[in-house]
Order: structure tokens, then sequence, then C-alpha cells
């Protein structure tokens, strides 16, 4: 069987007229794309107006030419940023023409609810965005969403590859340790440590693993060395989630689609990853699901939840836990801070 190979070619290639005319359908109004323009535009203008407000404030009046400087830069920002967004629409052309030329199906966008995971839970302002459904109907897509309200709003953007399973499976979490930040686990949720196991070898050294209570054993099963071995080689700066049945695998930033790198990646995932992870799990069973079964027929009600890879309601998901570090370093913090500011 010939490795999968992704084409990157339309991805660069410039939109011809031909191009426009036969996605002409995908394309947005000429109308909506001027108001997001010019939406865009004003960002530029808004910031010198409140800078020019500000620096009137504090030093009272600057020279005209100085002034004239500031309104210049932000114009020629304003103009670069209404001709970029304008003329965005070829990328969306080049996209739907790759995702042609390789077999893929193109979503500009789709419901954030479908995808799963520590990730997609939590936030306001959701988008599942580029998803592009790849062979053997595995996904590459960014998402976003913010936290937060006024100044204090913040848009967190991440990247996933979705991973099909045969069944589903214990929801296992593996937190890499390279993105890590200054509190921890980059992740939005924090997950309770009664949870977290170690296994053998380097493997705890580029992961922290969390897994269901009582499913150390289980965990053995779906990750045996040379699984632990392919993670670390090739994932360590991905956290990872089996969740259902699929595998989510997930990291901070936007992917470029326009870039060979997330399509290499991709490529390996498919021909590398989904097949080595599917041996692993097409014959794990939960054997506490089918414990809990009422057999209505001997054997044969315990063999169904074996093909449907039920896992136990105990298994289905991990517990989560309150960032108590968090919360005490900024206790501490503003104990140290407030009295001189009340004293002053």
């Amino acid at each position: 069987m010939q490795p999968f190979r992704i084409d990157t070619s339309p991805l660069t290639a410039p939109v011809t007229a031909e191009d426009k005319h036969r996605y002409r359908a995908h394309r947005s109004s000429t109308a909506t794309r001027i108001f997001t323009a010019l939406g865009a535009s004003m960002i530029p203008i808004v910031v010198a107006l409140v800078a020019l407000m500000v620096i009137r404030t504090v030093f009272g009046s600057l020279p005209t030419a100085i002034l004239l400087g500031i309104a210049a830069v932000a114009l020629g920002l304003a103009a670069l940023l209404f001709v970029g967004v304008f003329r965005g629409g070829p990328s969306r052309i080049q996209k739907l023409k790759f995702a042609e030329r390789n077999g893929f199906v193109f979503h500009q966008n789709e419901p954030p609810q479908r995808l799963r995971g520590v990730l997609f839970g939590t936030g306001g302002s959701r988008t599942n965005h580029n998803v592009f459904q790849m062979h053997d109907n595995v996904r590459l897509g960014s998402y976003s969403y913010t936290t937060g309200s006024g100044k204090s709003r913040t848009t967190h953007h991440w990247r996933y590859v979705e991973v099909p399973l045969p069944r589903n499976m214990p929801n296992l979490v593996l937190d890499s340790k390279d993105n890590d930040g200054l509190f921890g686990t980059n992740l939005p949720v924090r997950l309770s440590r009664s949870q977290q196991i170690e296994l053998e070898g380097d493997f705890n050294e580029s992961f922290a693993l969390f897994a269901p209570q009582g499913y150390g054993v289980d965990v053995r099963y779906v990750l045996p060395p040379d699984t632990m071995a392919l993670l670390i080689d090739n994932l360590s700066t991905f956290d990872l989630e089996f969740i259902d049945d699929r595998l989510m695998i997930i990291t901070t930033g936007s992917w470029d689609v326009h870039d060979d790198a997330p399509w290499r990646f991709a490529e390996w995932v498919v021909n590398v990853l989904h097949p080595h992870i599917v041996d692993r799990t097409d014959r794990y069973v939960d054997d506490r699901a089918a414990q809990m079964a009422t057999p209505a027929h001997g054997q044969q009600t315990n063999q169904s939840f074996h093909e449907r890879g039920t896992v136990s309601s105990s298994g289905k998901r991990l517990k989560r836990s309150f960032p108590v570090v968090s919360v005490v370093f900024f206790v501490v913090i503003a104990a140290v801070v407030s009295p001189p500011l009340l004293l002053s």
C-alpha cells in the first residue's frame, strides 16, 4: 500500500479568474469583504486616537509634525489592513482547491460543539475553523475561545489533530511537560492529582499521565513501551487525550495551513500514528462495563459490550480539581502589594 502523501501546491499557486468563477459560490460577497476590511482598518486609527488623548493629557501638547507623523502611521497601517483583509478571498479558494486535489473535505467553520476533551469545554466565543477532513477521517483544524471581559478579555488559540479510534476508550490525558508554564500545565483545566499515573522509563519526563482511578492496568495495555517511545520521539510538545472514540492531539497556536509543516505532520499521523494507535486500541475491552451488564443470553450480552467498546461510567471522564497553587500565589502577591498602596 502506497504511503499517504499530500500535495500542497494549490496552497501557494496563484488564484486565476477561472478559479474565482469556479468557486464563486464559496466566496464572500464584495459587500461583506468591504465591511470586514473597514472594521479591521479602524483598529490602528482607534489606537492612535487613544494614544493622542493620553499624550495630550500627560504632556499638554506636541509639535504638529509629531502629531501628523502619528496620524500618517495610523492611516498607513489602516490601509494595509484594509487591503490585506479585502484581498483575503483568494486564500479560501486556495484551501478549496487544495482540499479537492487531495480528496479532503474543507470546512471554513464547523460547530465547536462536536469537539470533546479538556480543551473544548471552557471559555466563550468558541470557534472551530479551517478544518480539513482527511484520509481515514483524520481531521486537522484550529480552535479558539475567549476568557475574561473588558480590558482583561483574552483570546486563546489552539491547533489540533483528531484521530478516530475503532472503539470507545477510557478518558486518558497526556499533559506535555515541554509546554508547561509558570504554574504547571498550559491546559485550561486542572485534573485531580489522585488520577496521575507514572509509567516506566523516561515517559514521565515528557508527559504527566492522568487516568481514571483503577485503570492503571488498562493504561499499560494501551501504552506499551513501543507506543511510549513513539509519543516521546514525535509528540513531546503536544498534549494528547483519549476521549470516547477519538484521540485528540492539541497544542497552542493556530495552524498556518499555507505552510508545508502542518501537512508533513498530518502525513506522519495518517501513515504512522493512526495505524499504530488503532492496533493498540482495536482489541481493548473494559471488563468493568461487561461485568456491570446483566446478561440476557449467557455470554452473548458480554460479547456485545466487547464489540461496541463500552466503557464504564467511572472511566468515561477524568475528575477535575481547583487550581489551589495559583490562587495562593495571587493571594500572597495581593497581601504583599496591598498594604503599601493603602498606606500611600
